[in-house]
């Protein structure tokens, strides 16, 4: 289970993202002085890849979720397949093109100098571990809300590993309780008070006490810093009014970066998975008769209907009854299916609709029109996530598990309006680099 509170920041992992570039280039350097006697290593393009090579592993292994880490034993798994997979990248890839510098992998250099920074990267990432898990222990929240919101926070956080101390005030009690509470040690503050006698009552001690330096949210904003979400079931137009972010549906530079960066990466990964595609489309015609592709029509952006291409990973017979959502264990689909699902290789034809303009390679999933007219009556907001064009990848898909109801429909919408929030090309590469962890671990649905 994940840590209650993600203390690190993007900031902070950035900065452990470049101490590892620099532990890996170090222990190169190093390698080489001991296995070629050489005083330096020159820093050519494949150098640099590699470099590029290891933190991007030890992300997509969850490396730098050092406060989500519960134990040495999970960081050293973490750290040894991070490596592992390094390596194999590093040797398939150099050995294809012919480019390896020689002598990184006849003397050992590359090994070595991988093993020296496993060691380093360890060592300084289980001190990290360390401070967390204690510091984690002395984390104080105090939620201002009333009793139908606190039973709402209570239960989203209930899953969670809650290291720390999470309390609730009712704003109908009195300022002067309010301020006896306000002696204690509270981490964060955290406010959702709706009415407006209560926000004027309570609202000269809040602002004292966000003056005497006590951090001081409201409850979407503890929710998308901590559950990386927007609480549909708390929100207002109030908020849609004072809310920072939605620049990526309005903003025209935003825009075309991000088609030009979908036309780009889905060419070149037609390109690359074209082999895989053809041995799909053939397990899939070995196993069942039937096409191996099959088509759907769904909604995209603004509304507009588009044909989806997919593998056909379901009996041909698998809607005879009509629409209805995959479950998990669905009879209906294949052995073939089964695996294809699992490692999202069911959606690669998708990379059509990707090229075409129907799609992005990353946003909120397309949905069927039957399905939206329904959850359209059924959730507040659902017509937001149309605002963007559709994603081959999301948010909502690398966070939230498959889900086949109105309440997991609910859930993916949280996710979903968190993406479209804070939209941007930086966390399409999160994403991108969390869907290939979703991929290797064939963490699929």
């Amino acid at each position: 289970m994940k840590s209650f509170a993600p203390l690190l920041t993007a900031k902070h992992k950035s900065r452990f993202l470049v101490l590892d570039v620099l532990l890996f280039l170090g222990a190169l350097m190093l390698t080489s002085v001991i296995r070629l006697d050489s005083s330096s290593v020159s820093i050519s393009l494949e150098v640099l890849l590699l470099a590029i090579t290891v933190p991007t592993m030890q992300y997509i292994f969850g490396n730098y979720d050092l406060d989500h880490i519960s134990s040495n034993k999970q960081l050293f798994i973490r750290q040894v397949i991070a490596l592992v997979l390094t390596l194999a990248t590093a040797t398939v890839g150099t050995y294809l093109l012919g480019t390896m510098p020689e002598g990184l992998f006849g003397r050992g250099v590359l090994l070595g100098s991988l093993l020296l920074f496993f060691v380093l990267s360890f060592s300084y990432r289980s001190l990290v571990v360390a401070y967390f898990k204690k510091a984690k222990g002395n984390l104080r929240w105090l939620v201002v809300a009333d009793a139908k919101t606190q039973d709402i926070v209570e239960k989203d956080f209930a899953d969670l590993n809650f290291e720390g101390v999470l309390r609730f005030f009712d704003p109908s009690r009195s300022a002067q309780e309010f301020k006896k509470i306000l002696e204690d040690e509270w981490t964060t503050l955290v406010i959702s008070i709706k009415e407006p006698q209560q926000q004027q009552e309570l609202g000269a001690v809040i602002v004292d006490a966000a003056c005497s330096g006590l951090t001081t949210i409201t409850i979407v904003e503890f929710y998308e810093r901590h559950l990386h979400k927007v609480p549909v079931h708390l929100l207002d137009y109030h908020w849609f009014i004072n809310a920072k972010g939605f620049d990526a549906i309005s903003h025209p530079i935003q825009l075309r970066l991000k088609r030009l960066t979908d036309i780009a990466i889905s060419s070149v990964l037609v390109l690359i998975a074209s082999p895989v595609m053809l041995i799909v489309a053939a397990l899939i015609k070995l196993e069942s008769k039937g096409p191996a592709l099959y088509s759907q029509i769904r909604t995209g952006q603004d509304n507009e209907p588009f044909r989806i291409y997919k593998f056909r990973s379901m009996r041909t017979d698998a809607e005879k009854n009509g629409a209805q959502w995959a479950v998990q264990n669905d009879s209906r689909i294949t052995k073939v299916g089964k695996f294809i699902r699992l490692t999202r290789l069911d959606e690669l034809p998708q990379l059509w609709n990707v090229v075409k303009g129907d799609m992005s390679f990353v946003g909120p999933r397309p949905e069927r029109p039957e399905f939206n007219d329904m959850l359209k009556k059924e959730l507040p907001y659902y017509d937001l996530r149309h605002t963007l064009r559709p994603g081959l990848t999301g948010w909502a898909q690398v966070l939230y598990p498959y889900g086949a109801s109105i309440e997991d429909a609910k859930e993916k919408l949280q996710f979903e309006l968190y993406y479209i929030k804070h939209s941007n090309l930086y966390l399409d590469l999160l994403i991108m680099l969390k869907t290939v962890a979703v991929v290797v671990g064939a963490r699929g649905r």
